[in-house]
């Protein structure tokens, strides 16, 4: 079966997940709507028939997760710029797209993000890291950091406690001046 018949089969799916986060929340209805038809199309995407769930079962747990993200951004740790890009969803007659149009304009807003590289983020690393202030525990983090897929397997490579590596990035945070390096969600993701 296509992507796109997958993606109008289990479109039910989101409205059934917007429904029931936007009763108490309808300012956010149209965000909410759009950020989980992005999400829809990231779940068929992504899915793999071979780990044994269903793909609607695997379509709503990912949708109730990125509603509860957009819904409460901050308690979500993986909310960036990245999970908040949003996509219309109605035209400007108030129609819905198609699934074609949809797709088309997800990857026009995927063409917007920003393009750093890595030598970028090392120049920030960099200038994050002066020597006199840094130990060498916080250099390990970050020097391993792109190894790792998440902080808990940074930790564990390291042989760290979890919050330790925690701490350490958000002190190395606070020297991070958005004034002088841009939003630092640019930096996130290099190509």
């Amino acid at each position: 079966m296509s992507v796109e018949n997958l993606i109008k089969s289990n479109r039910h799916l989101v409205d059934v997940v917007v429904s029931d986060f936007a009763k108490s929340r309808p300012h956010l209805r149209e965000e909410i709507e759009s950020g989980l038809m992005l999400e829809l199309w990231e779940s068929v995407r992504d899915y793999d028939q071979t780990r044994g769930a269903k793909l609607s079962t695997y379509v709503l747990g990912r949708l109730k997760r990125k509603a509860l993200n957009l819904v409460n951004p901050k308690k979500s740790a993986v909310a960036s710029y990245y999970n908040r890009l949003v996509a219309p969803t109605t035209n400007e007659n108030g129609e819905r797209y198609t699934v074609e149009e949809f797709i088309d304009i997800v990857y026009s807003e995927c063409e917007r993000i920003p393009n750093t590289t890595e030598a970028d983020q090392r120049q920030l690393i960099d200038s994050l890291c002066d020597p006199s202030q840094v130990d060498d525990v916080t250099t390990a983090i970050v020097t391993n950091f792109p190894r790792y897929k998440n902080l808990n397997a940074l930790a564990k490579g390291l042989g760290l406690h979890r919050e330790v590596v925690d701490r350490r990035l958000r002190k190395l945070a606070r020297n991070y001046d958005a004034e002088l390096f841009g939003d630092y969600r640019d930096y996130l993701y290099a190509v």
